[in-house]
């Protein structure tokens, strides 16, 4: 299965050269019927502010709203936006922040950073800085870096597995759990063969973060902290023990990275 992509920005800051930018923050009802979110993006509208990145987050009976803002074209100050913003029905708190810095915003307002509807507190961590950390654990650790990463990815895996809300067929749950990898943004993972009678799984992996740092290919498979995900989940799916093997990787200038799980 195969869908387009679009890129995806974290709302964590923002530089647009020259402008004036904002961040207001919005704790609002959940209302009878839909369209808060409409009707404060309608009024910045009206109030000639232009939005650049927004984040929804809902909570029980509450909405959390975070704008990222250009108000330089705004004819009135940003205090009168966030009164205007609180005369709307339903809306019970608006924070907000106008930086000093020219043309560069941070996002100041929401902590913890979470996922899974709030489950799981999550880090924001650049891809390149998480993968250079392997790889240098997988060169000065040797054997042990490796074994290291492989349980550590396992108990990743069997902990997603564990808060994870859909529980249907297993062929369906682990499709479902290629596309929360690739949510995550970690690669593009999907399920290449499901065979209970010869009990192998086929999984593979276009553009997986582990192998994504490699410039110069190697002799060796180097995703085993994936292989250890790839392991946990798979455990926790079958309730029994699996072997993986990385047979193919982009750090050996393959294609893409290509998991074999035998169900034990």
């Amino acid at each position: 299965m195969s869908y387009e992509h679009f890129p995806k920005d974290l709302m964590t800051d923002f530089f647009l050269s020259d402008r004036k930018l904002a961040e207001i923050a919005i704790e609002a009802l959940v209302g009878k019927e839909p369209g808060i979110l409409s009707i404060i993006l309608k009024k910045l509208a009206e109030l000639n502010v232009r939005l650049l990145g927004v984040n929804f987050t809902l909570r029980d009976d509450n909405r959390y709203i975070f704008l990222f803002l250009d108000i330089t074209q705004s004819p009135i100050k940003l205090e009168k936006i966030c009164e205007e913003l609180r005369k709307r029905e339903g809306v019970l708190k608006v924070k907000f922040k106008e930086n000093p810095y020219p043309g560069y915003i941070l996002e100041v307002f929401g902590f913890p950073t979470t996922i899974t509807m709030g489950n799981m507190r999550a880090l924001i961590i650049p891809s390149y800085f998480f993968s250079e950390m392997l790889k240098e654990m997988y060169e000065k650790m040797s054997s042990g870096g490796e074994a290291i990463a492989f349980y550590e990815g396992v108990f990743m895996g069997e902990t997603v597995f564990e808060i994870f809300p859909v529980k249907t067929s297993l062929k369906d749950t682990i499709k479902l759990l290629t596309l929360l990898y690739k949510a995550y943004g970690w690669g593009i993972m999907e399920l290449v063969e499901f065979n209970l009678l010869l009990k192998k799984i086929v999984i593979r992996i276009y553009d997986n973060f582990e192998s994504s740092i490699y410039k110069k290919t190697v002799n060796e498979s180097r995703c085993h902290f994936t292989r250890g995900i790839i392991t946990g989940l798979t455990r926790r799916l079958f309730n029994r023990e699996v072997r993986v093997i990385e047979e193919k990787c982009r750090a050996k200038g393959d294609p893409y990275c290509e998991f074999i799980v035998k169900i034990l």
